[in-house]
């Protein structure tokens, strides 16, 4: 009997999370700077990155930054994902650090570093990192320069939340589940 109430708390705090979990995409652009690198036009713009992959993205810069704001602190559950435009090409690498904060200060280390190796379309690249909430997320190119090179071409970035109340309700069904167990042991 344990096991099946323990079951039963666990698949309805593990329903109750999925139910309310929402991909949350950048609510502004804080700041940008390509750093002086000259990028065409239709890279330069970087409300590109806004919203879901689309194949419309912006560059980085070599050596350049972009600052978003997600709104109101992102509680992540699944971290999130990023979408490259020009991945897997022979030779050419792009890299970008990730930085989060619930302020516009960010400080080292990096939560992640990405790879235009491995965050290509379709679908790009899962992000994994354990962080506090946040509002802010600062995305800082590495990229080796060179001839017609641009830095990380950024389609999207986003996360997957968990709000506040679906966090409640998960830990409020775990908790009885195991209250529920704990009564049966008692009686038994």
């Amino acid at each position: 009997m344990k096991k099946v109430l323990l079951g039963v708390a666990l698949a309805t705090a593990g329903f109750v999370g999925q139910a309310n979990a929402a991909t949350v995409y950048a609510d502004s652009i804080v700041s940008f700077d390509q750093n002086g690198t000259v990028a065409s036009l239709d890279r330069s713009d970087p409300e590109a990155v806004k919203g879901p992959a689309d194949g419309i993205f912006y560059s980085l810069g070599i050596g350049g930054n972009l600052v978003l704001d997600f709104g109101a602190g992102v509680r992540v559950a699944t971290p999130g994902l990023v979408s490259e435009v020009t991945f897997k090409l022979a030779g050419y690498f792009e890299r970008m650090s990730i930085f989060v904060s619930n302020s516009l200060v960010f400080s080292d280390p990096a939560v992640a570093t990405i790879s235009n190796q491995t965050a290509g379309l379709p679908g790009g690249v899962a992000l994994t990192f354990a962080s506090d909430p946040f509002r802010y997320v600062k995305l800082v190119d590495f990229s080796t320069s060179g001839v017609a090179r641009d830095g990380f071409d950024l389609d999207s970035i986003s996360f997957t939340e968990v709000p506040v109340p679906a966090s409640g309700l998960l830990m409020g069904a775990a908790l009885f589940g195991l209250g529920a167990m704990r009564r049966r042991n008692k009686k038994a």
